[in-house]
């Protein structure tokens, strides 16, 4: 017969198997989940940038599986420091500090984000930009002394043409302007205006609203890297070609109107116009809103006096 002790022992060693084996099942570790991201950290290659300056920014993703590492990029402050979503290209716009961040694509439970803090330094220059010319012209076409070429090519984040639409943005989109240069040969002298500075025969044409070519590239806006200041600057807009009067001119700098409306007779194939101009956020950029066919042959830009 069983005493009562070795039963109570007994049953006493049941519950505490039963338990352990519970505690046991509750403490196991669940093994994270299948093609899912862990972690994602940011990292720049600079983090203290001069307005205008670029600096590319990278993220390192911690996956499982074989979940996707992609991410997208943001900017909390995109006034002072603006990115590129896909590329992670930072570029410095004003002074002050902003956090850019890299967050995956890979949807869960909780998106996992990294970021890294910029900071963009006042302009420490002491004064605006050197003075500088641009001929806008075709390929191959002669440039006038003093003169610089702009054949058409997209901004590369110093100078160059953007979308109207992102002119003046803290993320401009590039825009390959070739196919919209010109150059009037003056050879041609039943057609072409005789006896004109070089730079007053290439143009590029900024919209074209009556071309019958698809290839045909705008509406666009020019974009040129200066320090901030004030600054003298001289634009002519035309067409050396006779034949060509369907504009109505328009030139907007830093979005204040310069020139125009101005309709191209045959008294008065080409205009120009000078004005002083404010730059505050490092681009000198020029659009023609409001214009017809407006048609850019040279910018003069110089230091106004005055500052």
């Amino acid at each position: 017969m069983l005493h009562s002790n070795t039963l109570r022992r007994s049953a006493l060693a049941v519950v505490a198997a039963t338990l352990s084996i519970g505690m046991m099942a509750c403490n196991k570790t669940t093994p994270p989940a299948t093609n899912s991201v862990t972690a994602v950290s940011a990292t720049a290659a600079k983090t203290t940038l001069a307005i205008g300056e670029t600096t590319q920014a990278t993220a390192t993703v911690t996956v499982t599986g074989s979940a996707a590492k992609t991410v997208t990029w943001t900017s909390d402050n995109a006034a002072v420091a603006s990115v590129n979503a896909s590329t992670g290209l930072i570029t410095a716009k004003t002074a002050g500090t902003a956090n850019i961040s890299a967050c995956s694509t890979v949807s869960g439970f909780t998106t996992k984000c990294g970021s890294v803090k910029v900071t963009v330094s006042a302009a420490t220059s002491t004064g605006p930009t050197a003075a500088f010319n641009v001929q806008f012209t075709a390929a191959g076409a002669p440039v006038a002394a003093n003169f610089t070429a702009d054949r058409g090519a997209a901004f590369n984040g110093t100078s160059g043409w953007v979308t109207e639409a992102t002119a003046n943005s803290a993320t401009p989109t590039a825009l390959p302007m070739a196919s919209a240069t010109r150059y009037r040969d003056p050879s041609d002298t039943a057609n072409i205006v005789q006896g004109l500075a070089t730079e007053k025969y290439g143009l590029v044409l900024l919209h074209c609203t009556t071309c019958s070519s698809s290839t045909e590239a705008g509406p666009a806006a020019w974009e040129y890297k200066v320090n901030p200041g004030k600054y003298d600057v001289e634009v002519s807009v035309g067409d050396a070609d006779k034949r060509n009067t369907d504009s109505n001119y328009v030139i907007n700098v830093e979005g204040v109107k310069v020139l125009g409306p101005v309709a191209p007779t045959a008294g008065q194939i080409v205009s120009a116009t000078k004005t002083s101009i404010q730059v505050n956020d490092g681009f000198l950029t020029v659009d023609s809103i409001g214009g017809t066919n407006t048609k850019i042959n040279y910018i003069k830009v110089t230091p106004s006096a005055v500052q």
